[in-house]
């Protein structure tokens, strides 16, 4: 059995057979999965030989009359959603940063029938009694995602295969190779591939580190010759080698540390 077929299945049997009723027209829970696993081959990124991560955030938007009819069963098709791209990422030997996660939302400029895809990479680093580990990737050779260019600034948006093809437009990043700027906690590295990373405790960050000492918005790296790390205004500050900074270049082998979690910073 496919995996798109095994995700049908399963979404079935959490509604009750629901699905089978209620979609038979406009846009189907399994044409979004077809978009997530699409996706995900398309922003595939090499890091190394051992190595190539995919996005791991996904934000489906839908037409205001498609988000109305799924809404009900919101929660269960995210839910397998995730699945399905962790699933997968270990079938094709993806790795991810953290977490697979999904939302739904509508947007009122979309026809029915039509839906987008936006996909991220968000690393995940979560610091627990005094301990820093890294957050523990999805199941055996799945992983983390990251964003398919080094220098994008923004979400890569995937539109229904119900799209005009001139919009349907993906930057393949699978040329990407070794030398990547990254930092190292707990025995996970997290590359840097935007040209600026943010880090800190709320959602939309780059690298998000779950330690009560680290601010929503803590600091950020700018990648570039030398790097260059700045401090955003935290509350309890970043340090670098020790010394609080607010702004400082990074070498390779220096320790940052944010809260009680402690990252080194490694230029290749």
């Amino acid at each position: 059995m496919g995996l798109l077929q095994k995700f049908e299945d399963s979404l079935d049997r959490v509604v009750n057979g629901a699905f089978a009723k209620a979609f038979k027209a406009e846009v189907q829970p399994v044409e979004l999965a077809a978009a997530l696993q699409r996706d995900v081959d398309d922003r595939a990124s090499v890091l190394d030989r051992d190595r190539t991560v995919i996005p791991n955030v996904f934000h489906v938007e839908l037409s205001d009359h498609d988000y109305k009819r799924l809404a009900v069963f919101k929660d269960a098709l995210a839910a397998e959603l995730a699945t399905l791209v962790t699933t997968y990422a270990g079938e094709q030997h993806y790795t991810l940063l953290g977490e697979v996660r999904v939302t739904l939302s509508e947007d009122d400029e979309l026809e029915t029938g039509i839906f987008r895809v936006r996909s991220e990479a968000k690393a995940e680093v979560t610091s627990r009694a005094g301990v820093v580990e890294a957050a523990e990737p999805a199941p055996p050779a799945s992983a983390a995602a990251a964003p398919s260019s080094a220098a994008s600034a923004a979400p890569e948006a995937t539109l229904s295969p119900y799209e005009q093809p001139a919009a349907q437009s993906h930057e393949s990043s699978g040329s990407q190779s070794g030398g990547q700027p990254r930092l190292e906690v707990g025995g996970q590295a997290y590359p840097l591939l935007r040209a600026i990373t943010l880090m800190g405790r709320g959602t939309d960050a780059d690298i998000r580190v779950e330690d009560p000492g680290v601010s929503r918005k803590h600091c950020e790296i700018v990648v570039g010759n030398p790097a260059i790390i700045r401090d955003l205004k935290s509350t309890n500050g970043t340090f670098v080698d020790g010394i609080r900074i607010d702004e400082s270049t990074l070498t390779e082998g220096a320790i940052v540390k944010l809260g009680g979690t402690a990252f080194t910073f490694r230029s290749s």
